[in-house]
């Protein structure tokens, strides 16, 4: 945990040299680094209190004026930003912040689209949108909503199966 505490250190102090998306993105993946250490060692308020920082700096890295070099680019923020806060729904879920996991899980929903859109056919964008329908499904259950859960259960599991059909194409391309 030092390492990866000294890691964020430093990424903090060039992102506060820099003030570049790249090194606030560097600063959001130590957070989590930090965080996922931290929630592996049930240290969950601490944990919870990274993912947030992390998630935050994520939620910037969607404003409109951050510039994207790609179609891809941009769907990697989105994709950075929906896994974020699935992190935060599921350390919240586990302290039995049910509240709080159902305002982050559902402040992504929005941004699914991209993730899932038929052009990109990137599994790690559709990995993420498999994961947030895990996590959602998860906070329904928290709430005592087994249809919801089980819709988005069906939904998480369709996207695996299109995840491994990919990989299916991928295999008898080689």
């Amino acid at each position: 945990l030092s390492k990866y505490d000294e890691s964020l250190s430093i990424a903090r102090a060039l992102a506060d040299e820099l003030d570049t998306p790249r090194s606030r993105r560097d600063v959001s993946f130590s957070l989590d680094k930090v965080a996922g250490i931290e929630e592996a060692r049930s240290d969950l308020g601490a944990a919870l209190s990274k993912y947030e920082e992390s998630l935050e700096i994520h939620r910037t890295l969607l404003d409109p004026g951050q510039a994207h070099e790609t179609v891809l680019g941009a769907a990697q923020s989105v994709n950075e930003f929906v896994w974020t806060s699935c992190l935060v729904a599921r350390c919240a879920l586990r302290m039995r912040c049910v509240d709080v996991a159902l305002d982050r899980i559902v402040a992504a929903e929005g941004f699914l689209a991209p993730l899932v859109h038929p052009e990109l056919a990137d599994e790690n964008l559709l990995d993420t949108a498999a994961t947030w329908h895990e996590q959602r499904s998860a906070v329904a259950l928290a709430q005592g909503d087994p249809a919801t859960a089980r819709r988005h259960a069906n939904s998480a599991a369709a996207l695996r199966a299109r995840i491994q059909r990919l990989q299916e194409e991928d295999g008898d391309a080689s």
